[in-house]
């Protein structure tokens, strides 16, 4: 701790190795991504897909998280610490095989900026805007950039997963819905 004036700022590393906070008086915790752990992170989740015996048939992978507080367990989830070391509700991750995609909130997108620039081994990273009552047009350019990934007829997806939201609703019926699914979770 470190004593300014009348202020008290503190400057901490959570025991996390995915990101750090730091709190100033004049500010909330800001959680910011290790760069370098995301990107190892990711490239071994695509070793994964172009390696398994099931997603390997999927062109693209699409996870997406609706903002209901009631799932106490899902892959998505699960997916978002691993990578993030976050949850970050109401966002749906699209992995192509040229381009990663995140749809979310102009805050979350804050949280991922460090992470758009990548190596020229893996995928750019792409960050849209989800807007709270119509997505049609970032949709659209998902629906395109899936048709443009492999085959672009196949999305793999967690089946059994169900998040309540209207942004996973119109997600699910404006992507999912125009393509062929493949449960990656066997």
């Amino acid at each position: 701790a470190e004593y300014m004036g009348s202020s008290l700022i503190v400057r901490y590393t959570l025991i996390s190795p995915w990101f750090h906070c730091q709190s100033l008086t004049s500010m909330m915790d800001v959680p910011i991504v290790n760069k370098d752990i995301f990107l190892n992170r990711l490239r071994q989740l695509y070793d994964k897909w172009k390696n398994s015996s099931v997603a390997t048939n999927a062109d693209a992978l699409l996870f997406r998280m609706g903002a209901s507080d009631e799932v106490a367990y899902s892959k998505t989830i699960s997916l978002q610490l691993w990578l993030f070391g976050y949850e970050l509700s109401d966002t749906a991750m699209i992995f192509s095989e040229n381009q990663v995609i995140f749809i979310t909130s102009k805050k979350k997108q804050e949280f991922l900026k460090p992470i758009c620039k990548t190596d020229s081994n893996l995928p750019s990273i792409s960050l849209m805007n989800r807007d709270k009552t119509n997505n049609s047009e970032v949709f659209s350019k998902v629906v395109d950039e899936i048709k443009n990934s492999k085959e672009g007829k196949t999305v793999g997806i967690c089946l059994k997963e169900i998040f309540e939201g209207d942004f996973v609703k119109s997600f699910d019926k404006d992507v999912k819905g125009k393509f062929d699914v493949l449960d990656i979770t066997q």
